[in-house]
């Protein structure tokens, strides 16, 4: 999560940065939210997702800062902990997910994670050369022949 968010950051990922902290703020803004007058300000005022992690989640939930509370709560950290077979979706050249986690990882062909790794698709596209939703495919294909 920090490498990520670091990405986000970055070049064109920026824009992507600025669409994410607005609808995060947008929920965590709405009517009936429990904020205090500080936690507004603060949730008005960042800059970034991490700027927002840093100064409003990561203290909400106790943690000192963004880098420790991305370093708690990182799924790639618990991935081995997965007993459920589980397809994972990954493009090799996503922007914003390094894509060293996924390559350089000992996958099992017993699972319980099942790889689908594209080397293109960018962030969550997973559109084929035909424009077509390939992973919808992929899904469909996993759970027609995962032993449940």
């Amino acid at each position: 999560m920090h490498t990520t968010s670091q990405n986000l950051r970055r070049g064109a990922n920026r824009l992507f940065d600025r669409y994410l902290l607005h609808r995060q703020r947008k929920e965590l803004l709405r009517e009936g939210s429990d904020l205090c007058d500080e936690e507004r300000q603060v949730i008005q005022s960042a800059r970034s997702v991490w700027d927002l992690d840093d100064r409003f989640t990561a203290p909400r939930f106790d943690y000192e800062n963004a880098e420790e509370f991305y370093r708690e709560n990182s799924a790639i950290y618990v991935l081995d902990e997965i007993s459920i077979p589980t397809l994972l979706f990954h493009a090799m050249d996503d922007p914003v997910v390094d894509d060293d986690v996924f390559r350089d990882r000992d996958w099992s062909a017993e699972g319980p994670l099942f790889p689908a790794l594209a080397q293109s698709g960018g962030h969550t596209g997973f559109l084929d050369q035909d424009g077509q939703r390939w992973h919808e495919r992929a899904i469909v294909n996993f759970f027609t022949h995962v032993d449940h």
